[in-house]
C-alpha cells in the first residue's frame, strides 16, 4: 500500500505541476482515484478507530450509520474522480456526513483554480442577499436570490453548499454562504445558469456569468462579504460597563480571567459585564467555567449549572489519542490543565493495554434530582451580557449554555451547533494532501446536540463593527 501510495503522489504532482486542478486523463487519473481511495480508507480507520461513537457498546446507532453510509457513498463517488479537486470533494462529503462540524476534511495544498459569478451571498433575515459584487456594475448588492435555474434559493444553497455544511443551521449558512457561487472544480456539483434576483424594481434574470478567478481576490471578496468578527482578548472600560473579550477558550484566556480577577475591586459595582465571544471556536471549557464561579461565585454556579443530562465524560482509549493527549499536555502553558491531560494520558494508556475502548467504565447516569437547596445569590449584582456571531462552537456552545443558565442577557448572532462528542484530533492522510479529524471523548447522558442558541436579541448590524455593536448593547443596557 505504500507503495502504491508514493507512485500515486508523485504521479499527481507531475499533474498539479502541468494542470493545477483540472481533469486528467488516462494514467493520471487513475491515479487520482488510487490516492482517493487509500486516504479515504485512512480517513475511515481514524474515525473507526478513535471516535466514541463507533464502539457499538455507546449504543450510538445513527453515528454508526452515518460512518457506513457514509464510506459506501464517498466510494461510489471514486470512479468519476480524475483531479484533485474530485479528491478534496469525496473527502470533504465524507467528513461533512458525520453531521458534527468537529469532523473535517482541510487541504494542505493552496493556489487551486477557482471560478466565480463575482457575486458573495450573505445570509441576511433569513434570506440569501448579494453581499458584495465583484466589477463596476453593483446593480445586485443587497439583492435577494429567489432562484436558480427553476430552483427557489434554499434548494439552490443546500445544494451548492452540501459539501461544506454539516448541519443545516443557520450558522453554517452565514459561514460559508460566500460558497454559493464560487466553484472549486467539485466535480459533483452543476454551476447555475440563470438565476433571478428581487432588487429594489422588482425581479432580475441574470444570466451567470462564470470565470477564473484569483486566489487573493476571492479571499478579499469574501472578507468584504462576509464581514468575520474577532474579539480578540482584553478587559476594559466601555463607559460604564466592562468589557471582557475572549476570541477563544486557550491560554489567553486564562490570563483574562486573571486580570479580572485581580481588577475586582473596579468592576464588582458595574452595571453590567459584557462578554465579547465573537470568532469563539472554542477550546477548553474549563476557561469558561471558570470566568463563572469568578462572577456569580463559586457556589452560586455549582447549584445552578447541575446539568443532570450529563452525567459523567469518558475518553476512547486508543494509542492515537493517548499519544495526541500526551502531546497536549507537553505544550500547554497553564500547570494545572497539563498536569490533568498528563494524568489522562496515563490513564488512557493503562484501559489501552487491559483491551478496554473507553479511559473509565460508561456510567449509568441517574434521572436529575430536584434541587434540595436553594443557590447561594450570586457574586455580582449588574447585568451580564453574552455576545456570540456564527462563529460560536464547541466549547464555546457549553460556555454560553452555563451563562444563559445563570441569567446572562444572550445578544448578537445565533451559534453554530455541536453533538455530544467532543475533543478534536487531526492527522495527515497518507498522501500528504490533506488532513482528516476525528473525536475523542463523550458526554454521557448528554443530549444530542447542543446548540444552536439563537439570542434574544439580535444584532441589526454587521458583527465585525465593534463601535456599533458597543453602541448597540448600551442601549440595550439603558431599557
Amino acid at each position: 500500500m505504500k507503495t502504491l501510495i508514493r507512485m500515486a503522489v508523485a504521479l499527481v504532482a507531475t499533474t498539479l505541476a502541468a494542470g493545477g486542478a483540472q481533469a486528467q486523463s488516462g494514467s493520471a487519473a487513475e491515479g487520482w482515484r488510487q490516492l482517493t481511495r487509500a486516504d479515504l480508507e485512512a480517513a475511515r480507520a481514524l474515525v473507526a478507530g478513535n471516535h466514541p461513537g463507533a464502539v457499538e457498546a455507546l449504543g450510538d446507532a445513527a453515528f454508526r450509520d452515518r460512518l457506513r453510509d457514509g464510506y459506501d457513498a464517498a466510494l461510489a463517488r471514486i470512479p468519476s474522480v480524475d483531479s484533485y479537486a474530485g479528491y478534496l470533494a469525496v473527502l470533504a462529503g465524507f467528513a461533512t456526513g458525520f453531521g458534527d462540524a468537529h469532523v473535517w476534511s482541510t487541504p494542505r495544498l493552496r493556489g487551486m483554480p477557482y471560478a466565480w459569478t463575482g457575486l458573495v451571498m450573505t445570509r441576511q433575515g433569513g434570506d440569501w442577499v448579494v453581499g458584495a459584487q465583484d466589477g463596476q456594475d453593483q446593480g445586485l448588492v443587497g439583492a435577494r436570490l429567489v432562484s436558480c435555474d427553476g430552483a427557489d434559493a434554499e434548494e439552490v444553497a443546500a445544494a451548492r453548499l452540501a459539501f461544506r455544511i454539516s448541519a443545516p443551521i443557520e450558522a453554517q449558512r452565514i459561514a460559508h454562504g460566500g460558497f454559493i457561487f464560487v466553484d472549486d472544480g467539485n466535480p459533483f456539483l452543476t454551476r447555475p445558469a440563470r438565476c433571478v434576483f428581487s432588487a429594489g424594481e422588482g425581479p432580475v434574470e441574470v444570466e451567470m456569468n462564470w470565470r477564473p478567478v484569483e486566489t487573493p481576490r476571492l479571499a478579499e471578496a469574501l472578507n468584504a462579504g462576509q464581514a468575520a468578527a474577532r474579539a480578540g482578548f482584553g478587559v476594559r472600560r466601555s463607559g460604564d460597563r466592562w468589557w471582557i473579550a475572549i476570541e477563544r477558550l486557550s491560554d489567553e484566556a486564562a490570563a483574562v480571567v486573571r486580570t479580572l480577577e485581580e481588577r475586582q475591586a473596579e468592576w464588582r459595582n458595574s452595571p453590567a459585564l459584557v462578554i465579547d465571544l465573537r470568532g469563539n471556536g472554542g477550546g477548553d471549557s474549563r476557561h469558561g467555567r471558570r470566568l463563572a464561579d469568578l462572577i456569580y461565585g463559586a457556589g452560586h454556579t455549582a447549584a445552578r449549572l447541575r446539568h443532570g443530562s450529563a452525567c459523567a465524560g469518558v475518553w476512547r482509549a486508543s494509542p492515537g489519542n493517548a499519544a495526541h493527549v500526551r502531546a497536549f499536555a507537553a505544550r500547554v502553558q497553564d500547570p494545572q490543565t497539563a498536569a490533568y491531560y498528563a494524568a489522562l494520558a496515563e490513564r488512557i494508556d493503562q484501559a489501552v493495554s487491559e483491551g478496554r475502548l473507553f479511559d473509565e467504565p460508561i456510567p449509568e447516569c441517574p434521572p436529575a434530582e430536584a434541587e434540595t437547596s436553594a443557590a447561594p445569590e450570586p457574586a455580582y449584582a449588574g447585568q451580564v451580557v453574552v455576545v456570540t456571531d456564527h462563529a460560536c462552537f464547541s466549547s464555546c456552545l457549553l460556555m454560553v449554555r452555563d451563562f444563559r443558565a445563570l441569567g446572562a442577557l444572550h445578544v448578537g448572532e445565533a451559534t453554530n451547533a455541536a453533538t455530544r462528542y467532543m475533543e478534536v484530533r487531526e492527522i495527515t492522510l497518507p498522501s500528504g494532501l490533506s488532513t482528516f479529524s476525528t473525536l475523542q471523548k463523550v458526554a454521557i447522558g448528554e443530549g444530542a446536540d447542543i446548540g444552536p442558541f439563537t439570542p434574544e436579541r439580535l444584532f441589526p448590524g454587521r458583527m465585525n463593527d465593534t463601535a456599533a455593536l458597543e453602541a448597540w448593547v448600551a442601549e440595550l443596557a439603558a431599557e
